[in-house]
């Protein structure tokens, strides 16, 4: 609550796996009542390519040149999109219990009320910027930081980057494109729509500098003390066990579907004159739907969704899934499904509606 007291654990420079892993293990043991709130401060010592939760990793990323480069592939514990992290961006992470109550319920409202410490940093660096929904951080347009949040093991849990520079070339050599002019469209696109400290001001303000406004800005919006802590010898246990999990290549293909590593099929695949299996996708104000539908007779038996949204909990569409599986591949008919299982589930996903779920079905069934 406003005027509690909060733990800083300024940890600095992590190994790459460790930066996605901490905020895990600490929100292990804050959900479970056994440590402070917390705000995490940390960078990585080496580049990683970090992928959201509910995306396929082998769709997403060219996993033999993140190899080539020795860059580990990370499956976060939270959603959104795979992006290129460095030690030119400063991590902070933010661990709430669930009975905070100052901390908002929604994962929109997390956004909304911790990335006004973020947001006040660049404003104070000189650099204009405004939280823009639902969870990015932008200068004229131009995303200048990118977030992630939900809930983990009982934690309130919200991520995000202080970007001093960033691998505008290095980035699209790391995504699984078609062709190479794909690639350089994403190149030209990121340059367009990103931008940095670096770009702002032409100059690099020293990290340490700018870690301490950072901590400042975050005293204000919490309305209480930081107390600098460490790390428990729970959260330490946690810590290795985690990273060995993230480390692991179950880990990293568990959301592949048939089969732990295995490939998405084609677009569509024939099994027989009764069978089909369609993958399609579309373009929720929330991220990208991707729908993998098997279909028989005009019956939906099977779905498996993916893609770069966030959704609480992280089975929230999992869920929906299973209550899809038998419903007749009509737009109707799966609206009502999606629109109870809404109203009645208690699962989120900021910028996703039940009609984006069922485009995005449908989208699948009209490649039948």
């Amino acid at each position: 609550m406003p005027g509690s007291e909060w733990r800083l654990l300024d940890l600095g420079e992590l190994p790459p796996v460790e930066t996605q892993s901490v905020y895990h293990a600490v929100a292990s043991c804050v959900g479970s009542g056994r440590s402070p709130d917390t705000l995490i401060i940390c960078w990585p010592a080496s580049p990683l390519v970090c992928i959201g939760y509910h995306q396929v990793a082998s769709k997403e990323v060219a996993m033999d040149r993140c190899a080539e480069r020795g860059y580990p592939v990370v499956r976060r514990m939270l959603g959104g999109g795979a992006v290129l992290l460095n030690s030119d961006q400063l991590f902070y992470q933010v661990i709430a219990s669930g009975t905070n109550r100052s901390a908002p319920s929604t994962i929109d409202g997390l956004f909304r009320f911790f990335l006004q410490a973020p947001v006040e940093t660049y404003r104070a660096l000189g650099i204009p910027a405004v939280y823009r929904p639902i969870n990015d951080i932008e200068v004229d347009g131009r995303k200048i930081s990118g977030n992630g949040g939900g809930l983990i093991e009982g934690a309130k849990v919200i991520t995000g980057n202080i970007i001093f520079d960033f691998p505008f070339d290095e980035m699209p050599q790391l995504l699984r494109v078609p062709d190479e002019k794909f690639r350089d469209k994403i190149r030209a696109t990121l340059c367009d729509r990103m931008t940095t400290i670096q770009r702002e001001l032409g100059r690099r303000p020293p990290l340490s500098e700018v870690k301490s406004m950072l901590i400042d800005q975050f005293v204000q919006v919490l309305g209480g003390a930081l107390v600098p802590g460490s790390l428990t010898d729970l959260e330490r246990e946690r810590l290795v066990e985690i990273t060995r999990t993230y480390s692991g290549a179950e880990w990293l293909n568990q959301r592949s579907p048939g089969g732990k590593g295995s490939e998405c099929p084609a677009k569509k695949v024939k099994i027989s004159a009764r069978t089909s299996i369609v993958e399609a996708a579309h373009k929720a104000p929330g991220g990208l739907i991707r729908a993998l539908i098997e279909v028989t007779d005009g019956i939906l038996t099977d779905v498996f969704f993916s893609g770069d949204y966030f959704v609480s909990p992280l089975d929230g569409f999992d869920r929906l899934s299973s209550e899809l599986v038998g419903t007749r591949l009509d737009a109707g008919a799966l609206r009502a499904v999606v629109e109870e299982f809404f109203a009645t589930s208690g699962v989120e996903s900021p910028g996703v509606s039940a009609e984006d779920v069922v485009a995005t079905v449908m989208a699948a069934a009209a490649l039948r």
